[in-house]
């Protein structure tokens, strides 16, 4: 499926004012939520801390909750990408992962040209699409003639907007930076690309795709890449033993450090040591 393909079909849309169960859920459709505080939002095992005005899309099939200390103030729109399933009028709010069957998910969308689309997004400061999203709950609200045709036109154009933000521009530097900072603090921990995600505050799969745009490299190869030049050093400027190095650079397992430092060395940490 390509981006030209969709002719979105909003199923409902509204705001949310009270409390919501603070446990993972699954929708059968996509989910797109505007924030009007702070929450925590956890998303298919990944935590994410937004601010007001932030965009949280959930696909269809992938569980989430929002966690609140009380009354949630959001906006909520239930949509697919297509009009296959625009039978299916009426919201079904999410079930527990134990209760969900496959056979709710009303479209299985996989786009080519801008995969991201595929898998959870969010961006914070995200004010400037308010009054658009604002409109599409109106529709819904008032109910005039041939309001869920005019919701679908306004929310094609949010995802367009979407799109526009997300490509790889000025902002990517900004969150490769963070990336790379956080790296470069923390290589030594049990991180890895869902960490990282999380801290930046995008979705790993986006976060690694910028990393590929801007670095020419993944977010996982070039974590690995990190945590051997560190070893590296140490072995150049240590007599600490390869186990320890290889703790020290954030491997806990001697194996798979000796493997990944081979296949980018061409010879083993003692051989490396031994040579330097």
């Amino acid at each position: 499926m390509r981006i030209s393909d969709i002719s979105p079909f909003v199923r409902n849309a509204m705001l949310i004012n009270f409390k919501v169960r603070q446990k993972y859920g699954i929708a059968g459709d996509s989910r797109l939520f505007y924030t009007y505080e702070d929450y925590t939002v956890h998303i298919d095992g990944t935590t994410y801390n937004i601010g007001a005005g932030s965009v949280v899309i959930v696909p269809a099939g992938v569980k989430y909750f929002f966690e609140h200390s009380g009354v949630v103030n959001m906006l909520t729109i239930n949509f697919d990408y297509t009009e296959s399933a625009s039978h299916i009028t009426e919201p079904k709010p999410p079930r527990a992962p134990e209760m969900f069957s496959e056979s709710k998910i009303t479209e299985r969308p996989d786009f080519e040209d801008y995969p991201f689309l595929n898998s959870p997004i969010v961006l914070e400061n995200m004010q400037k699409l308010r009054l658009q999203f604002e409109k599409i709950v109106r529709e819904f609200e008032y109910k005039k003639p041939f309001y869920r045709e005019v919701a679908a036109s306004v929310h094609k154009q949010v995802i367009f907007e979407i799109i526009r933000l997300m490509l790889p521009g000025s902002k990517s530097n900004a969150i490769v930076n963070s990336a790379l900072e956080y790296i470069h603090a923390h290589y030594a921990e049990d991180i890895d690309n869902e960490s990282v995600a999380a801290h930046v505050g995008y979705h790993s799969y986006y976060l690694n795709r910028v990393m590929k745009a801007v670095l020419g490299t993944t977010l996982r190869q070039y974590i690995i890449d990190y945590r051997l030049e560190i070893a590296k050093r140490h072995l150049q400027q240590t007599g600490l033993s390869i186990s320890a190095i290889a703790e020290l650079s954030g491997y806990r397992n001697l194996c798979n450090f000796s493997v990944d430092f081979k296949k980018k060395t061409g010879m083993t940490p003692s051989k490396y040591r031994e040579l330097s």
